[in-house]
C-alpha cells in the first residue's frame, strides 16, 4: 500500500469516477484503475461497484476504507513529508565491493539509483576485487558490504547475507582453439583434450568439484589452477584451454568465445559485517533485502549441449 493507490481511491470517490479522478490528479484513466485495483487486491475486499455507462458507487467495505483514509490523509502526507526529509538527513558514505571482472554494475545500477534517489547525502563508493581480497577487505573493515559468490565466504560465519541471485556456470573457450571441430557447435566432449583453467583461493577450492561434474559427462579432465580471473581469460585468449567461470563475466559479451553452459549453479550474494553497521549500511541492506524477483539475464551466444552431457548439481 502506498500514497498513490490512497489518493486515487479518495479522489475515483469523491468524484464518482476514474476519469475524473485522473483528470484531476493528472494521470491517465488505465493508471488509476491499475493503481485502484491494486489496492483492492492489498485490502482483500472490492472497494467499488462498477457499472457501465454509471458512476462507480463504493462498497460497503470501500466506504469503511473511504472513512478512515479520509480521517488519516493529512497525518498520512506529513509522516510521509517527515520520512523524506529524515532520508535526506543520513548522510556517510558505503565502500561497496564488487567482483572483479563481474558485469554485475549494469545489473544492480537500478538499486543503486533507487537508493540514491532515497539518500541523497549518502556517497557509495565503488570497488573491484578478485574473491580472497574482497573477502578479506570486508573481514578487516576496509569495505563496508562486497557482491561476491557464496563459495567465497565459507567460513565466514561472523558476516550476514542476502542471497539474490543464481548464476550458472560456464565453460569459455576461443573459437579459433585448433582442439575443436570445425562443422559443429562444440559440446562438453570436444573438450576432452584441453586444459581447464579453474580460478580458487585459500578459502574454497573448486578443483574436485568441477572435476566430477566433468567426469560426469565421460571427461577425465586436467585441471589448472590460477589465481584470478583475468588469468583464466588470458589462458583462453591465447588458444591454451578453457576457464570455468560464472555468467555474469565480462567474457559473454566477447563474440571471440564459446560460452557452453553448465547446469551447476552459483549464488550471488550481498554481505556484511553486522558488528560495523553504519546507519547508510543499514539503509541499504533494508532496501536490499527486498530484491526477490530473479535479476534480468544477460543475453549471450552459448554453444548447445546435449541433454546427455548437460550437469547438473541441483543447486537451487
Amino acid at each position: 500500500m502506498n500514497s498513490s493507490q490512497i489518493t486515487c481511491f479518495l479522489e475515483a470517490a469523491r468524484q464518482r469516477s476514474f476519469s475524473k479522478a485522473a483528470e484531476n490528479l493528472y494521470l491517465s484513466q488505465p493508471g488509476v484503475s491499475k493503481l485502484i485495483a491494486a489496492l483492492e487486491k492489498e485490502l482483500g475486499h472490492p472497494l467499488f461497484f462498477r457499472t457501465p455507462h454509471r458512476p462507480v458507487e463504493l462498497t460497503p467495505a470501500g466506504r469503511l476504507y473511504y472513512e478512515f483514509f479520509s480521517k488519516t490523509e493529512h497525518e498520512f502526507h506529513q509522516i510521509g513529508e517527515k520520512a523524506q526529509i529524515m532520508s535526506r538527513q543520513l548522510s556517510g558514505k558505503i565502500r561497496l565491493g564488487f567482483l572483479s571482472g563481474w558485469n554485475v554494475i549494469s545489473i544492480l545500477q537500478p538499486y543503486l539509483d533507487e537508493y540514491k534517489m532515497h539518500y541523497p547525502q549518502v556517497d557509495i563508493q565503488l570497488f573491484f576485487c578478485d574473491p580472497s581480497p574482497l573477502r578479506d577487505e570486508l573481514l578487516h573493515a576496509s569495505l563496508d558490504a562486497i557482491v561476491t559468490l557464496d563459495d567465497s565466504l565459507q567460513n565466514c560465519s561472523s558476516l550476514k547475507k542476502i542471497a539474490f541471485g543464481k548464476i550458472q556456470r560456464m565453460l569459455f573457450i576461443s573459437r579459433n582453439h585448433p582442439s575443436l571441430p570445425r562443422d559443429h557447435v562444440p559440446t562438453i566432449q570436444d573438450l576432452k583434450n584441453i586444459t581447464f583453467y579453474i580460478v580458487a583461493d585459500a578459502s574454497f577450492d573448486s578443483r574436485t568439484f568441477v572435476s566430477n561434474h566433468l567426469e560426469a559427462c565421460g571427461i577425465t579432465p586436467n585441471i589448472q589452477i590460477v589465481p584470478n580471473v583475468e588469468h583464466a581469460v588470458a589462458c583462453v585468449h591465447n588458444h591454451m584451454g578453457a576457464a570455468v567461470i560464472d555468467e555474469w563475466s565480462r567474457e559473454m559479451g566477447q563474440s571471440s568465445l564459446w560460452h557452453i553452459p553448465l547446469n551447476t549453479f552459483n549464488q550471488a550474494v550481498l554481505a556484511w559485517n553486522p558488528d560495523k553497521m553504519s546507519p547508510p549500511l543499514k539503509a541499504f541492506t533494508e532496501q536490499f533485502s527486498f530484491i526477490t524477483h530473479p535479476l534480468p539475464d544477460i543475453p549471450v551466444q552459448t554453444g548447445e549441449v546435449p541433454d546427455s552431457c548437460y550437469l547438473s548439481d541441483n543447486t537451487d
